[in-house]
C-alpha cells in the first residue's frame, strides 16, 4: 500500500480569495465545501484561539469528503498560557470536541512561541508527549533556536 500525499493550505476562510479562488457568487458559509473539492487537507488555525463549538466541528465534517484531513492547532491555553502543565482538562475537552472529525482528524499541531526554549521547557514537552494517547498524531513546531541540538533530536 502506497503513501497518500495531502495538500492544503493554512485555512480556507479568506475573503481576499474571492474572485481569485472562490467564485464571486459563493457565500462564505460554502467556502470549506468548495475548498475541499480542490484540496484534500487543511490546517485549522482558529483552534489555536480556542476550542471550537461542537456544531462548528460537525459542520466541518459534513462539508468535506470522506478522505479529507484536518490538521488542527492545539489551543494556546495549552501551549502558551499553561506551557503544557496542568492542562489535562483543556486537553481532554479539546480531544473530545475534535473527536467528531473521526478519521478526518489529522495531526494536531503543538505550536510554541519564540520564548519556549529548550532548557526551560524540554522536560514539560517530553512529559506531555509521553502521557498523550498514541492514537493522537502530533506535530511539534518549535521556534527557539536552543532546540536545535542533539539532546532534543
Amino acid at each position: 500500500m502506497g503513501s497518500k500525499l495531502f495538500i492544503g493550505t493554512s485555512g480556507w476562510a479568506y475573503k481576499d480569495w474571492k474572485n481569485v479562488f472562490y467564485p464571486q457568487s459563493l457565500k462564505a458559509s460554502a467556502y470549506l465545501k468548495f475548498y475541499s473539492q480542490h484540496f484534500n487537507s487543511v490546517e485549522v488555525d482558529s483552534t489555536f484561539y480556542g476550542i471550537p463549538r461542537i456544531s462548528t466541528v460537525q459542520n466541518w465534517f459534513k462539508q468535506t469528503p470522506p478522505d479529507f484531513v484536518f490538521s488542527l492547532k492545539v489551543p494556546q491555553t495549552i501551549t502558551h498560557e499553561k506551557r503544557l502543565q496542568n492542562c489535562d482538562l483543556e486537553w481532554q475537552t479539546f480531544l473530545e470536541v475534535i473527536s467528531i472529525l473521526e478519521h478526518k482528524r489529522g495531526p494536531l499541531i503543538l505550536q510554541f512561541d519564540y520564548k519556549f526554549d529548550f532548557k526551560t521547557f524540554f522536560h514539560s514537552l517530553k512529559k506531555f508527549l509521553q502521557q498523550h494517547d498514541s492514537n493522537v498524531r502530533l506535530a511539534v513546531e518549535i521556534r527557539h533556536k536552543s532546540w536545535h541540538q542533539a539532546g532534543f533530536y
